[in-house]
């Protein structure tokens, strides 16, 4: 893995993109693990994946009480 991340460094140096500082990879990167980490967490938290089908089913009328919402859901729940 260190050897991908020399890489990396090397070509972002290469192409002219800084390594540190606004815009710069190191920003970029933390970014993007740290996104990746909060959704790792969110899906072991829930149970299930972001766009997993499964999520439908935890629903709960309490966070949603509009009546046409609640309509629809039941109507959802009806066709299983």
């Amino acid at each position: 893995m260190d050897e991908q991340i020399q890489q990396l460094a090397d070509r972002a140096r290469a192409e002219g993109l800084r390594l540190t500082g606004e815009g710069g990879l190191l920003g970029r990167l933390t970014k993007l693990v740290t996104e990746a980490a909060l959704a790792g967490e969110m899906d072991d938290h829930l149970g299930y994946g972001k766009h997993d089908p499964v999520g439908c089913l935890h629903w709960s009328p309490g966070r949603y009480a509009h009546p046409r919402l609640i309509h629809r859901f039941q109507l959802l729940l009806s066709g299983l």
